[in-house]
């Protein structure tokens, strides 16, 4: 059977239960159909649905915007429909804090949700709807959730716990850093945790697919959900190089190849690159690098540093990308020069992975990061083994 996410469903047979309903869409550049095309535009065109507010995640309803750049309130410049901020203005800012005002809701008979998830904890559209998910409840708006698959399939991988207070748009469920749950699934896991009423929220599971299917098993374009997405290998390796996001290095934005190379001026390519080798899993490449940014940070100097690359008909583990993660972290940490970020008091680290674990682990040496990939592998094997949202059971855990 060939695969037919949510939308794909809806585009050819529109549930009763929203035929001629006025409804808000939650949807990006990537909520697309089995062709490609948008789905703002293709659900626009039917005849007995109205689309009457498109909702705005980080990057904006076309996934023009960078990241962590406030998205504000406007109009769609090709469908002419209104376009409402969930990442930005009105207290609803990307730290996540503050809640979504019922007033979004207003003329709305109910709310779709179709969101193409990148299978890390770190990505921001979970979060939102989330938040968006609690609102619409509040408000009495049912939301009917269309479901993708994860393109990283349903292997899992990394922590799967949070500490209190390190909620955010960022680490917004209490999952595996890569959590091999689809958004459909975060979202039933979001109402339960939340308490909402079992009529609030609605998946409509993808057809044609099973959690041993990566994104190469779909048969489909790569349609980037946000603008450094720029493929599969980005995708797996986001998984761990991610958290340089909170440091001073640069994880390769303004380049072509974000989140799969990782420097910064001052370090030595070559011997950064001889000093991890040794501890890189099967499957997964460093090389030494040289790049120059012309956006984020460093933008204008020359980074050296360590370019990953997957080997393509190599297994490798779930966990490839974390152990070089927070191997490099251990190494970067020995350079003065390298500095972690903090903000509000806590260190962006810690933001990222949901507890101060990979930090001082990476602080205490090789060996500390050694002992902590085994705890994390044995926390990922008890979620896998006992999902706590499964619309595709039995099929490849």
């Amino acid at each position: 059977m060939a695969l037919q996410t949510g939308l794909d469903q809806w585009l050819v047979s529109l549930p009763d239960g929203v035929r001629g309903a006025r409804v808000g869409l939650l949807t990006h550049a990537a909520g697309t159909d089995d062709h490609g095309r948008s789905g703002i535009d293709r659900l626009a065109a039917l005849g007995d649905l109205q689309v009457v507010r498109l909702f705005a995640p980080e990057h904006g309803v076309r996934g023009e915007r960078p990241g962590g750049e406030p998205i504000a309130d406007g109009v769609d410049s090709v469908s002419g429909i209104e376009v409402c901020s969930l990442y930005g203005p009105r207290g609803r800012g990307p730290d996540g804090s503050g809640e979504i005002e019922s007033g979004i809701f207003g003329g709305l008979d109910a709310v779709v949700v179709d969101l193409q998830d990148i299978g890390a904890r770190y990505f921001t559209y979970p979060g939102t709807m989330r938040r968006l998910l609690s609102a619409a409840a509040r408000a009495g708006v049912p939301v009917h959730v269309l479901d993708r698959p994860n393109p990283l399939g349903g292997l899992v991988a990394g922590s799967a716990g949070r500490a209190p207070g390190l909620e955010s748009l960022v680490c917004a469920f209490d999952v595996p850093l890569r959590h091999g749950m689809t958004i459909g699934e975060l979202a039933l896991l979001g109402a339960g945790e939340d308490g909402l009423d079992d009529r609030a929220v609605r998946v409509w599971p993808v057809q044609g697919w099973r959690r041993t299917q990566d994104f190469a098993a779909w048969d489909r374009p790569w349609v980037p959900p946000s603008p450094n997405s720029t493929g599969p290998d980005m995708a797996e390796l986001y998984v761990g190089m991610c958290v340089f996001e909170g440091s001073n290095a640069s994880e390769g934005r303004g380049t072509p190849y974000p989140f799969r190379q990782i420097g910064a001026p001052w370090w030595d390519a070559q011997a950064l690159v001889q000093g991890l080798r040794s501890s890189l899993p099967t499957g997964l490449r460093a090389r030494p690098t040289w790049f120059l940014p012309t956006a984020s940070k460093h933008a204008g100097l020359v980074c050296q540093g360590v370019a990953f690359d997957l080997e393509p008909h190599n297994a490798r583990p779930a966990d490839a990308a974390l152990i070089a993660a927070a191997h490099l972290l251990c190494c970067a940490l020995a350079d003065p020069s390298f500095q972690l970020r903090v903000r509000g008091g806590v260190y962006g680290v810690d933001r990222l992975t949901g507890g101060d674990a990979l930090r001082r682990a990476a602080g205490g040496g090789a060996a500390a990061v050694s002992e902590l990939l085994l705890a994390w592998r044995t926390e990922a094997a008890a979620f896998a083994r006992a999902r706590p949202v499964d619309l595709y059971p039995d099929r490849g855990r």
